[in-house]
């Protein structure tokens, strides 16, 4: 994932792991980071300092 951040939202996915079948769950995003991503590397991004994803 690149550093950069859209200011234009782009339809992307937010993966997320399930915890039972250990497959990945892609969920419809359009956050400004405007590529595949995370929810940890979105927290990283967007979050409040000190606040982690969990």
């Amino acid at each position: 994932m690149t550093a950069r951040t859209n200011s234009v939202a782009i339809p992307h996915v937010e993966r997320m792991l399930a915890s039972r079948s250990g497959e990945w769950i892609l969920i419809s995003c359009d956050c400004p980071i405007g590529e595949d991503h995370t929810y940890a590397e979105w927290v990283a991004r967007f979050s409040a300092p000190g606040v982690t994803a969990s």
